[in-house]
């Protein structure tokens, strides 16, 4: 399909190069990633499973023009944590 896919983890046992050939692998807390690098973006999958590092990570991309955000999570997380 000619995407290009770039993975944020800040966790260092995370996103390694080896889990994700042909990806762009950034090692930084999404906030500390420039925000030209952000605004290339056409789609976010929000997927750490962490819900304060999801939660860092939407609060930085929902002012951006980014098309599409997701956020994946098992259920639970998604409404007992974030709506509570």
């Amino acid at each position: 399909m000619g995407w290009k896919i770039t993975v944020f983890d800040e966790r260092t046992a995370y996103a390694r190069t080896y889990d994700f050939p042909g990806c762009q692998i950034i090692k930084h807390p999404c906030p500390r990633v420039s925000s030209d690098l952000l605004n290339t973006l056409d789609a976010a999958f929000v997927m750490s499973h962490n819900l304060q590092i999801d939660a860092k990570t939407l609060a930085t991309l929902q002012p951006l023009s980014i098309a599409y955000i997701s956020l994946l999570g098992t259920q639970y997380i998604v409404v007992t944590k974030c709506l509570n």
